[in-house]
């Protein structure tokens, strides 16, 4: 058609003089026209008028649930032309709509439809809703639980399309290992899933698209009805398509077109039934006449096309006169537009020629390139890779990739999918944009894109195409520095952390040594102490026995040697207190448990008048190994001294340059007058040098006491530790720092 309008329209507008010929020419066409639309149309939108049929009859049960339910729902397949479709006024339109149309007729049933995207989705509507019904489905086993069919309406042939380079027979057994396309949902795409799992499935939506994918040789086969796969061919111009095989069911009873209805309402079903059966095999043969083209049906004699015949000769003849008339002035114009013709043709072979060379360099580049080169479609689904891609992710050939879900499929993560598109969404196209994707046996491949959208011929975007190359030893590469940098930044915080670790150590043994001192001078101080108390009693206990040897008997005697035991029980105690304080820095100090210490030292003693509150859970002080030895001396003064006292309290606070331990009871107090004598030397004996003696155990690590309780209201001593003297212990039992 091409060649005749550039010729021929040029041609024409030269050769005034042989207009009518030309006007024959014309009419003719016109009226050729006109009787091949009288052929090829369909017949008028209303059907003839049914007539009575054959009689429905329903039962009082299904007249009543018919009273009960006036209204029933069709969800068709929006795309699904002979059998069912919406036309371009938005009208459900079809030969399920005609038998439906037939059957609201005879039975008084009010059949409503209600469009939905695809067949998938009136399904799941059906499943979801009641008096809900499927206009056109396949009667299978693959559907059993939820739906019924009622009588089969129309029995189509199950075809095998491939492209004309395909040579048959193809069996649907034959396919396996191949690569089939189906449409999402239909019974086809279950029964090649459930009976066929050798067969390599492309799912796409509609049938257009899988017959576009098997025309583009992304697919080997498609399986479908023979009336609308001839339907979209014919529309589409996929005139690189032929049918190479035929699918017959085992069971003759399965794959026939019927109408789908809820498995939980059988009156329904039966309604349908009756309507069905009430349609006259005329009525049938009118609406098959109406949607199935000639092509598809045996060829016969239209009466209309008579008249048309007639007047088409008649005109026949006054062409070929015209054409006499016309030969002679067209041999001039026919000469001048084949030399044109013929340099058209030149420049069109040169260009041709230049389009088929420029092919081959792409697709050598593409089939060589190292880098990858992909096309998605507006759906997210892969429809062009380079032989490299399918080699870095794995695969055996580019068609297997085919069709893929990007996000669900070769992303390893579909968010990340989601973050991509947002990025292209923002500027139109991304730049060594880097994404993680996933190889066909699961293994991680990371990868650098450069991508942009690509539009259609209406300017709507169809996709996203681009380059990706492989980044995965540069990422590994990094990954391996973040790791060796992250463990050296670890052995550094350990070499920090170790030379912390040793300056404490130094400082705890540098105060260890210096307590040591303090210790060893306060030893000698003791043992002198108590040597000289030793000796005054003995000089004491020397002078009553003097005393003694002139005596005979008597008061005085008994009064000598009363003052003989008091003088030899001093000598005990001192001697006791020796035993006690002998060790007194001869080891080192150490971190001691608070709490712990003060329950030994009052295990030795017999509390049960006193309450105790403590509050020095996790406290711990650097001191004396005699530190337990201040709590025994302490408690003691409160059982002696503070007859009235029912409770003691050991607490804490920190202040500036340390922490404040205290201990206090609830007794009478200690006057003024005596708050610094008490720690002084008082006599001999254990019991008046027992807070001298506590404040030395503490002054050998620096801590020190005080005596600041109100008299009247009770004792309240504060021992002063310095900062670094003491420290908690955390949760874990860990020493932690002192606040």
């Amino acid at each position: 058609m091409s060649k005749i309008k550039m010729v021929g329209i040029p041609g024409l507008s030269g050769l005034r003089k042989c207009a009518l010929p030309a006007a024959g020419i014309i009419l003719a066409l016109i009226i050729i026209g006109i009787a091949f639309h009288l052929v090829t149309a369909p017949s008028p939108a209303t059907l003839p008028d049914s007539g009575p049929g054959y009689p429905v009859s329903l039962t009082d049960g299904e007249r009543r649930w018919i009273r009960d339910h006036p209204v029933i729902t069709v969800c068709p397949d929006p795309k699904y032309p002979p059998f069912e479709f919406y036309d371009e006024s938005g009208r459900y339109a079809g030969i399920s709509a005609d038998y439906l149309q037939l059957i609201s007729e005879k039975t008084g049933l009010a059949i409503t439809d209600i469009k939905k995207d695809n067949f998938n989705a009136c399904v799941e509507h059906l499943r979801a809703t009641n008096r809900t019904i499927l206009g056109a489905v396949y009667t299978s086993h693959l559907r059993t639980g939820y739906l019924n069919y009622t009588r089969t309406y129309y029995q189509p042939a199950l075809v095998i399309l491939a492209r004309t380079s395909v040579t048959g027979p193809v069996t649907v057994g034959s396919l396996e290992g191949k690569t089939v396309v189906a449409v999402d949902g239909y019974t086809v795409h279950k029964l090649l899933r459930h009976d066929y799992p050798g067969i390599n499935l492309t799912v796409v939506p509609t049938i257009r698209d899988a017959l576009r994918t098997v025309s583009l040789g992304n697919v080997d086969a498609y399986v479908g009805e023979v009336a609308t796969t001839s339907w979209y061919v014919e529309k589409e111009g996929l005139t690189n398509l032929h049918i190479v095989g035929e699918y017959v069911p085992e069971d003759p009873e399965t794959f026939n077109l019927a109408i789908g209805v809820r498995s939980d309402e059988p009156e329904l079903l039966a309604i349908l039934n009756k309507g069905l059966a009430a349609i006259t095999p005329q009525e049938k043969e009118v609406i098959v006449d109406r949607w199935i083209t000639g092509s598809l049906q045996p060829p016969g004699i239209d009466s209309r096309l008579l008249p048309a015949i007639i007047v088409g000769f008649c005109a026949l003849l006054l062409v070929v006169l015209g054409i006499l008339l016309w030969n002679r002035s067209l041999a001039h114009a026919v000469g001048v537009k084949t030399e044109e013709l013929s340099r058209e043709l030149d420049e069109r072979g040169k260009a041709e020629a230049l389009l088929r060379d420029s092919e081959e360099k792409y697709r050598a580049i593409i089939e060589n390139m190292k880098d990858v080169f992909y096309r998605s479609d507006a759906d997210g689904r892969l429809v062009m890779i380079s032989p490299s891609g399918a080699k870095l992710l794995g695969y055996e050939t580019p068609k297997d990739m085919t069709g893929l879900d990007i996000a669900r499929q070769i992303y390893c993560n579909p968010a990340d999918r989601e973050a991509f598109l947002d990025a292209m969404n923002a500027h139109g196209f991304v730049l060594d944009y880097e994404v993680c994707l996933k190889r066909k046996d699961g293994s991680v491949q990371y990868v650098s894109t450069t991508s942009h959208f690509y539009f259609d011929a209406q300017g709507e975007i169809a996709g996203i195409e681009g380059i990706f190359r492989d980044i995965t030893q540069r990422r590994c590469a990094e990954e391996e520095m973040i790791r060796k940098n992250t463990e050296l930044i670890a052995a550094y915080d350990q070499l920090s952390r170790a030379k912390e670790e040793l300056r404490r150590n130094y400082d705890e043994l540098a105060r260890s040594q210096h307590a040591l001192e303090q210790a060893r001078t306060k030893l000698s101080l003791l043992n002198t102490v108590a040597l000289q108390d030793i000796q005054n009693a003995v000089f004491t206990l020397s002078g009553y026995l003097e005393l003694e040897k002139s005596l005979a008997t008597g008061e005085r005697l008994k009064y000598f040697v009363a003052k003989q035991a008091e003088v030899v029980r001093g000598i005990t105690e001192s001697l006791q207190f020796i035993r006690i304080y002998q060790n007194l820095g001869l080891t080192p100090p150490r971190w001691q448990n608070v709490q712990q210490a003060f329950l030994m030292a009052i295990s030795h003693h017999d509390f049960t008048r006193l309450s105790r509150d403590l509050r020095v859970k996790g406290l711990e002080i650097y001191a004396d190994s005699l530190f337990e030895q201040v709590f025994v001396s302490l408690t003691e003064n409160v059982l002696v001294h503070a007859k009235t006292a029912t409770e003691i309290r050991l607490h804490w606070y920190e202040t500036t340059g340390g922490l404040v331990m205290v201990f206090e009871d609830n007794g009478l107090g200690i006057e003024r007058s005596k708050k610094t004598a008490i720690f002084e030397k008082q006599g001999t004996g254990q019991e008046r040098m027992s807070l001298f003696l506590v404040r030395e155990i503490l002054s050998v690590t620096g801590l020190s006491i005080r005596e600041c309780g109100e008299p009247g209201v009770g004792a309240r001593f504060e021992i002063f530790v310095p900062q670094g003297a003491y420290r908690f212990a955390d949760r874990d039992g860990d020493p932690a720092p002192g606040r």
